[in-house]
């Protein structure tokens, strides 16, 4: 009867000790946000609403497309999107070699008075956050050449035509593996003043996140991973 009444007290001891000890303390992981700069979302056409349209930087959600702001004109010069990840690395990437991406360290990197001091390339990193700028080529607006053949050989546009980007972010500890994989996808819409530019040219796309995975359900503590 003794030993019973030990072992139940050493069990209430412990148990007692537990509830006293702190919980350990979860951080929960960063999220990638890509914004993209839009058209006021009451906006159908946007031959239609190139006016006093309002337009603005908005988070975009999965699997729903959006009108990007013109690719000339609405103080831009190219479509501009805006990359968000705390902690980590944000890499852009044309697969196919058929979207010039652009980044630039100067005020207001969408302006055409940036050109010149613009990065390009069909793959480029941002840390934290900051803007990029897209050009799909063939867009016939806003186009500049660069010294790629791989880029250059694909430039016939035409209404319809998609662009893929994959978005990856990394943790600035390992940026050999991606915490998030991401894809984007630029589709051309019809542009009434096409001829302006040049045959089947557009300065108007929509925007989806068609793809958003994290590579692991893993939720980081101090001291370690958790699984949930």
């Amino acid at each position: 009867m003794k030993i019973v009444l030990i072992i139940l007290i050493i069990l209430s001891l412990l148990i007692g000790a537990s509830l006293l000890l702190p919980k350990p303390e979860v951080t929960e992981p960063s999220e990638l946000v890509i914004s993209a700069y839009l058209f006021d979302e009451s906006i159908v056409d946007p031959n239609d609403g190139l006016g006093d349209t309002y337009y603005s930087f908005e988070a975009l959600e999965l699997n729903k497309p959006r009108l990007m702001a013109p690719l000339v004109g609405a103080g831009m010069y190219n479509l501009c999107i805006y990359l968000e990840y705390e902690g980590g690395v944000v890499e852009v990437v044309s697969e196919s070699y058929d979207v010039q991406l652009s980044i630039s360290s100067g005020d207001k990197p969408w302006s055409d008075s940036n050109i010149d001091k613009r990065r390009y390339s069909s793959a480029l990193k941002i840390g934290n956050s900051g803007y990029m700028n897209l050009n799909p080529l063939g867009s016939g607006c806003g186009e500049l050449i660069i010294n790629d053949d791989s880029m250059n050989s694909n430039r016939d546009s035409y209404e319809g035509r998609e662009y893929f980007l994959s978005v990856n972010a990394y943790d600035f500890s390992d940026e050999n593996a991606p915490v998030i994989s991401a894809v984007l996808c630029l589709t051309q819409l019809h542009d009434d003043a096409e001829n302006t530019y040049k045959k089947g040219a557009s300065r108007f796309f929509s925007i989806e996140l068609i793809s958003y995975e994290r590579a692991e359900s893993d939720i980081l503590m101090d001291g370690g991973l958790f699984n949930e």
